[in-house]
């Protein structure tokens, strides 16, 4: 294998237990050409994190930087990853993104539509997916996740024939009514559901309810198993880790999941599928024969980079790649402060603000850290209102609230020429303006009161994508 590596999940309390299992040999330092960089790496200024990253470069080598990114994208990925593309000494050969969580469940309740989160993708060379049903359905490409596979054997002295573990994730009700029929049919069966509210904290049947379990604890009471039962989550039509995990260890699978025979490695003779749970072979399940999968190391790290630098000789991957994508944005993010009301909620991407009542102040957050933005805001009563950032800055601001003092209009320039900002307001009794861009006024510049600003929207590109 050849080609060094730098991998970086974003910081999230979720898939905690996927995380371990994907990425436990780079955490562990078995992989030689691996460095994995946790939650610490996000603390760090975005100048140390750029340092950080190419320090952990090595010379005639290619290097690639894999980013695991979660919903939060938008408050970590931009800035990093246009001062690296841009700036860094010696490049990345490639910059990727891995997805190891279902694209729907990500932006589900996260204020952020599927859409969205795909486009943060803009910002890299590639985007592969764990998810075959992601794949089929935005397009992006799939890559077998790796996962850790414990040689030994850590078996439980007290043997089961069925083992799940996992979130509720809208499958409880479905776990018990299976758990009820293998219970009345003297299957015996070992399940645990995290706990996550109130509904959690009495034991059903044998669903227990638990706030933990270490990796090393759920392969041992999954060892000590005969079939494991994987169900997909809702909002996430993807089987979760149970499905690796029972080819490694050898077991039956039983699971809910739609595309079954489409998955890597299927096996019809020791996986099968159900709709109804008297759909279920229990003769099949409670066999203890010994699975013979033809398992022969797809699910392991070096086999996972192994394909990504395959990917990238074969010219799927190529530096500056991104410069062909007309979509790189800068995904800053904006609100407005009305009187009487306060501050908007916080949205960007061009996407419109707008009230009834006048804007006092423009506050503009998730600068570019090669940006030398101007602010500049004209109140009626206070006159013109000025800001610049620095290379430090992450968010600018203009306006004076409280004194009842409206905007009359604004602008905003990047006065290191490295961006092109389009703006427009939205002014009380006329409507939008049109698009202004680099530093043009927007609004009126008339005394007439009633012309004052009750609505913006911005959006930055990069000039040298933007035609500019």
């Amino acid at each position: 294998m050849r080609g060094n590596f730098v991998i970086i999940p974003f910081p999230t309390n979720e898939g905690s237990a996927t995380r371990m299992a994907v990425l436990r040999d780079v955490v562990d330092g078995k992989i030689s050409n691996a460095t994995f960089f946790d939650a610490w790496f996000w603390k760090l200024d975005l100048h140390s994190q750029v340092k950080t990253i190419i320090d952990h470069f090595r010379e005639a080598e290619e290097n690639f930087v894999i980013f695991i990114p979660s919903y939060k994208a938008p408050k970590f990925m931009p800035d990093v990853l246009v001062h690296l593309l841009q700036v860094s000494d010696p490049k990345p050969s490639a910059i990727l993104w891995y997805l190891i969580d279902s694209i729907d469940r990500q932006a589900n309740g996260k204020k952020i539509t599927s859409e969205e989160y795909i486009a943060y993708g803009d910002y890299v060379d590639a985007v592969y997916t764990f998810d075959i049903y992601d794949s089929r359905k935005y397009g992006i490409p799939f890559l077998q996740r790796p996962v850790v596979h414990f040689e030994y054997d850590l078996r439980c002295d007290n043997e089961t024939c069925v083992y799940f573990i996992g979130k509720d994730k809208g499958r409880l009700d479905r776990l018990i009514t299976i758990n009820r029929y293998l219970r009345e049919h003297g299957v015996k069966c070992d399940f645990y559901v995290f706990k996550e509210n109130k509904k959690h904290e009495v034991d059903i049947g044998d669903i227990h309810f638990i706030p933990y379990m270490k990796y090393d604890e759920n392969i041992k009471r999954l060892q000590s198993a005969t079939c494991v039962l994987s169900l997909a989550a809702k909002d996430n039509h993807m089987l979760p880790l149970s499905y690796e995990e029972s080819i490694l260890y050898k077991k039956k699978l039983i699971t809910d999941c739609d595309f079954l025979d489409e998955l890597p490695l299927y096996d019809k003779r020791f996986m099968k599928r159900f709709d109804k749970v008297d759909e279920i072979d229990l003769e099949w399940l409670c066999d203890k024969t010994i699975c013979t999968n033809d398992y022969h190391g797809e699910f392991t790290t070096n086999r996972f980079l192994d394909s990504i630098y395959e990917k990238y000789v074969t010219g799927e991957l190529r530096r500056n790649s991104y410069l062909n994508k007309i979509r790189f944005r800068s995904i800053v993010t904006y609100a407005g402060h009305f009187a009487d009301i306060g501050w908007s909620k916080e949205v960007g991407n061009g996407e419109e603000i707008v009230r009834e009542t006048q804007i006092e102040s423009i506050i503009i957050f998730n600068l570019p850290i090669d940006a030398h933005m101007k602010l500049s805001v004209f109140q009626k009563k206070s006159g013109e209102q000025c800001m610049e950032s620095s290379t430090q800055s992450t968010s600018i601001n203009a306006g004076l609230i409280g004194r009842r003092d409206p905007i009359q209009y604004f602008s905003l320039i990047d006065l290191s020429n490295q961006w092109t900002i389009e703006y427009a307001a939205f002014v009380n009794g006329v409507g939008w303006t049109e698009i202004c861009h680099d530093g043009e006024k927007c609004g009126f510049e008339s005394t007439c009161y009633d012309k004052t600003l009750t609505g913006i929207r911005i959006q930055m590109r990069k000039k040298f994508l933007a035609g500019c």
